[in-house]
């Protein structure tokens, strides 16, 4: 659970409760399902008041500030800000024009939004923000009196448009290259992309094909690149900073190289929506990374290389990485549980018909909640 509580007053106290503050959208954007935003709003009085209206809002507001030198010819303004989502559930309304009497004490009452599958993400960058909130107002004695309670909302969804989070992260991360043909350099991870806030292993395997070869510096180097896309100007707009940094030494005389030898580099990946942006695509902006390694290798006595590798290496929220994203949970919502987490049926001979014909879904399903919907569906394999 997640608690927020904005406003604090002698006679009352609302504060939001959400139930998850940050939410997944997955698949094309065109055609996502889109997820429940769930959560409760709390109100606690010290004397009876006189409740007008009680609504709950959910949006979301992009703004973008504009370059300078597009600005300056006078063609796009300075910033603009344009609301992208907005949703509002009325949870307690005057009945013909009568307050609703609220006594003292705890009152909870529960809400229920369903995200759009096709928003962008929150995002934090140099050109802007996207950013979404709940909001609850408590209207009450007089049209002129509010509380209010805020809780900001996270959305994350897949890194490029129409991907999958597993199809991000499947592979292992391997690249290469050589230098003079006696020379060569691979970096490897074990996923083809990084969380935030964590630490990064990865692997740099030097092949030395001539004796007296020595590593002297290794140097990893994780940059964000951000790009604002202005469609009208046909103009795009980049700015780039380095998030993360790794710099590893092997001595004076540096690591003598005997073939294929291999050494660990562990990369510090901040936290983000902070020092770094998750790499994502949205209405006219795109956020990616770049990992660059520098490896510095004394081919013989008088002449030292600097060989440079760069890969792109998105990232990414940790359960993507590790691949723990599956199909949207509805089983919190009231309105409409679908059971996606039900135990899959072996497979075998007979069909899921010819199972259930003589079990009752209690005995197939022992976890089953009987306080299911009947239209709930069980997923199973045949």
């Amino acid at each position: 659970m997640y608690h927020l509580s904005l406003n604090r007053s002698k006679n009352i106290n609302v504060s939001v409760e959400l139930d998850t503050p940050t939410v997944y959208l997955y698949g094309e954007r065109n055609c996502s399902a889109g997820c429940i935003l769930s959560g409760i709003v709390h109100i606690s009085l010290q004397k009876t008041i006189k409740l007008r209206s009680l609504n709950v809002r959910f949006s979301g507001t992009q703004h973008i500030n504009y370059p300078h030198k597009l600005t300056s010819t006078a063609t796009y303004p300075l910033a603009t800000t344009r609301e992208i989502a907005r949703d509002t559930q009325n949870l307690l309304a005057a009945a013909h024009g009568k307050p609703v009497e609220l006594h003292p004490g705890s009152h909870a009452l529960r809400f229920e939004f369903i995200i759009r599958g096709d928003l962008p993400p929150t995002t934090d960058f140099n050109f802007g923000s996207i950013a979404y909130n709940v909001r609850a107002e408590l209207v009450y004695s007089g049209l002129r009196i509010k509380a209010t309670a805020d809780a900001p909302v996270r959305i994350l969804r897949c890194p490029a448009e129409g991907g999958q989070w597993a199809s991000t992260t499947c592979d292992a991360l391997s690249a290469s290259v050589r230098w003079d043909s006696c020379l060569s350099v691979r970096l490897t991870h074990n996923t083809i992309a990084v969380s935030d806030d964590q630490a990064s292993q990865f692997t740099v395997t030097v092949g030395a094909l001539e004796k007296g070869m020595r590593l002297r510096n290794l140097d990893l180097q994780l940059r964000e690149i951000q790009t604002l896309v202005v469609h009208g100007a046909n103009t795009k707009f980049k700015h780039s900073l380095v998030v993360a940094y790794k710099h590893k030494m092997f001595g004076m005389q540096g690591a003598r190289l005997t073939g294929h030898d291999q050494f660990t580099v562990e990369l510090d990946v901040p936290a983000a929506f902070g020092e770094i942006q998750y790499d994502c695509e949205g209405a006219g902006f795109m956020v990616t990374h770049r990992l660059t390694l520098t490896a510095e290798i004394s081919v013989s006595d008088t002449q030292t290389v600097l060989v440079t590798l760069p890969v792109q290496l998105p990232v990414l929220p940790r359960c993507a990485v590790e691949n723990e994203v599956g199909l949207p949970l509805y089983e919190k919502s009231a309105s409409d549980r679908l059971i996606q987490a039900a135990p899959v049926l072996s497979d075998s001979s007979d069909s899921l018909a010819n199972v259930c014909e003589n079990q009752t879904l209690s005995s197939i399903y022992p976890n089953l909640d009987s306080g299911l919907p009947p239209y709930s569906i069980i997923l199973s394999r045949c």
